[in-house]
């Protein structure tokens, strides 16, 4: 009874019951699938975000480590032009007290040729011409005003003086003068000390000349307006025999 019971037609209400059964189940299932979808794509949206969002951090961080060596590199550089434009400015002094130093002694040196000249006159009467070559050779220095003028004025009268000095060979009396040969030793020293400074001057001049020509010195030295400063030459042939025989008679 209980076969027949099982085998028997469903009925039409049971029928209803179990298609709606299988709808909801159906239904079920694509809520389900509908909703892992989402799931999915959500997570998915926020994988991909976090990784832009990283990746944007990365770029941040990448981004400020470059302008922080960047700007290690450019206050780098700044220090480095400042210690090329003190030392090339440590080497202008230099080289301007260094030629202040001689000018100094020119000056002593040519102030003293007034006196020089008034005490032979008084006994080289017949020498007008080598008299007056000191006395314009003197003239030359006071105008020049270059390195390079006062150093040709100082040749000029350098030479104006050992023609002085030649001649003053055949005045014994003059060379005997106690003036003239304080004159004669005051120049002397001051020749002395000139020749001194002159090599300190020219030592200045060629470091700084040396230095405003190497890289990368030379491109501050151009934005400086530096120049290479002469130097001060002097053959020796020109330097004055100062030292005239006493003993000698004429």
């Amino acid at each position: 009874m209980a076969l027949a019971a099982k085998n028997a037609p469903m009925s039409s209400t049971n029928k209803i019951t179990f298609y709606y059964l299988g709808a909801e189940e159906g239904k079920s299932r694509k809520g389900v699938l509908a909703s892992s979808a989402v799931t999915s794509v959500s997570f998915g949206a926020f994988i991909g975000l976090l990784h832009s969002s990283t990746r944007t951090r990365i770029l941040e961080r990448m981004g400020n480590v470059f302008m922080l060596a960047l700007l290690f590199v450019v206050m780098g550089v700044a220090i480095y032009v400042v210690l090329i434009f003190n030392g090339l400015i440590s080497l202008k002094n230099d080289v301007t007290k260094a030629w202040a130093n001689i000018d100094v002694l020119l000056k002593q040196r040519h102030d003293e040729l007034p006196n020089l000249v008034e005490v032979c006159k008084g006994y080289m009467n017949y020498e007008t011409e080598t008299l007056e070559r000191v006395t314009r050779a003197r003239s030359q220095y006071q105008q020049a005003m270059s390195v390079d003028q006062k150093a040709h004025a100082d040749r000029s009268t350098t030479n104006a003086l050992r023609g002085l000095f030649a001649v003053v060979e055949n005045y014994p009396q003059l060379k005997a003068n106690e003036n003239f040969l304080k004159l004669q030793n005051r120049i002397s020293e001051l020749e002395n000390e000139i020749a001194d400074r002159r090599e300190y001057y020219n030592d200045a001049v060629n470091t700084f000349n040396t230095r405003i020509q190497q890289v990368p010195d030379t491109f501050v030295a151009v934005l400086m307006n530096l120049t290479p400063r002469p130097m001060f030459q002097a053959n020796d042939v020109d330097r004055v025999p100062v030292q005239v025989s006493v003993g000698a008679s004429r």
